[in-house]
């Protein structure tokens, strides 16, 4: 099965990397999504996650943490602060953890063990 899309904007995705499809967060309506990254001049897509009601993580790129609003922090999964140094394989594995809880969240229990059967088979065949 493919994984999930990652949501972001054009100025988010430079401060992360995956194997995952991205798609821009306005021109989806979140089905495929598994996770939502934005710059926090894009607050207002928010708004439009939170609606959806599927509890789709939420990470926030700012360059001044101290500003984002202690609301806006309730209703994210993690800032990612990029005004100094920051470890860009420590955000790429956690937007991945993040992606992947949320996918075996919301797929039905049984589907689990059957992609790991199918994987075994192909692994035997191979």
């Amino acid at each position: 099965m493919a994984k999930l899309k990652i949501a972001t904007t054009d100025d988010a995705k430079q401060y992360f990397t995956t194997n995952r499809k991205l798609v821009d967060v306005h021109d989806t309506d979140f089905v495929d999504v598994s996770a939502v990254v934005i710059d926090e001049d894009d607050i207002d897509v928010l708004e439009a996650v939170r609606k959806t009601e599927f509890g789709i993580p939420v990470f926030i790129e700012t360059k001044n943490p101290d500003a984002v609003d202690a609301k806006i922090l309730s209703q994210i999964y993690q800032l990612i602060d990029t005004n100094d140094k920051y470890d860009q394989n420590l955000v790429n594995r956690s937007i991945d953890h993040a992606a992947t809880k949320y996918e075996s969240k919301i797929l039905p229990p049984f589907f689990k063990e059957l992609q790991s059967y199918v994987r075994d088979l192909l692994v035997r065949n191979i």
